[in-house]
């Protein structure tokens, strides 16, 4: 239709099926034009945010009745209320689909570690959002060893979400690249992730959780915390066997760190 074009709405006060085949292209609709018996007819742009989302054609039939430039006026207004909200919910739709693949993309995909059985599940507590800034990870070190996090960052909203996104990748950066240089004290990767978000302002707040897994053979222990300490046993038994695969956590607070008392 030449409407869909970009032309005004047009009036056709008294139409046929001939003049109507002017401006419909399509067989059905002509044929329902027809079996209509149109005597007068709209042709209606849905126009939004300067776009022509599609056409409203408005036929008078055996009621005889004919309309007139007020009528136009009036389906014109109609038109353009439609389009609004026709555009409207296909913008809310493209933009809460965006928010959600971001908001899903902040989310750890565990990896798989020998030896390791890792299972997670998020469950946010506002219902406009997919993550807060509660985070965890699992991290495979370069030196064979895996890091534990969990954390959280002030807030329930989507600016929580991101700055939980900006301080899980420092923590992988700072993690990663201690271990690298052969360091394996879970309290210097928290301490030099202190240093960056206070230099570059991630946050107002935040408290995080580390740990270093390391494979050994023999029971699993762990380091002093003032959290109830991570329980790991190994997938195969009870009490480890020779042989069987097992994991020490490492568990260092941060330098200049004193443990709570309760009680």
């Amino acid at each position: 239709m030449r409407i869909l074009a970009g032309e005004p709405p047009m009036l056709h006060a008294r139409a046929t099926i001939q003049t109507a085949g002017r401006y419909v292209h399509d067989p059905e609709l002509l044929m329902l034009c027809d079996t209509l018996g149109i005597c007068s007819a709209m042709y209606v742009p849905l126009t939004a945010r300067d776009r022509v989302l599609g056409c409203i054609t408005l036929v008078s039939g055996p009621s005889g009745r004919i309309y007139t430039a007020g009528d136009l006026s009036f389906a014109t207004d109609l038109g353009r209320r439609a389009a609004l909200v026709v555009d409207n919910t296909s913008l809310y739709e493209r933009e809460h689909r965006v928010a959600q693949v971001l908001q899903e993309s902040l989310l750890p995909k565990l990896p798989e570690i020998a030896g390791l059985e890792l299972a997670g599940s998020y469950l946010p507590s506002e219902r406009g959002a997919e993550v807060g800034g509660d985070f965890y990870d699992v991290l495979v070190l370069p030196g064979g060893s895996a890091g534990l996090a969990v954390g959280d960052v002030v807030g329930h909203d989507i600016n929580a979400a991101a700055a939980m996104g900006q301080l899980r990748g420092l923590l992988q950066a700072c993690a990663w690249e201690l271990d690298a240089d052969g360091g394996d004290d879970p309290g210097r990767v928290l301490d030099r992730l202190d240093q960056l978000v206070q230099s570059l302002n991630v946050t107002d707040l935040a408290t995080v959780f580390y740990a270093r897994a390391e494979p050994q053979a023999g029971p699993a222990a762990t380091g002093p915390c003032a959290t109830p300490s991570p329980a790991i046993r190994p997938r195969c038994c009870d009490c480890p066997a020779a042989g069987c695969s097992t994991w020490t956590v490492r568990v260092v607070p941060p330098s200049g760190w004193v443990a709570p008392r309760y009680g």
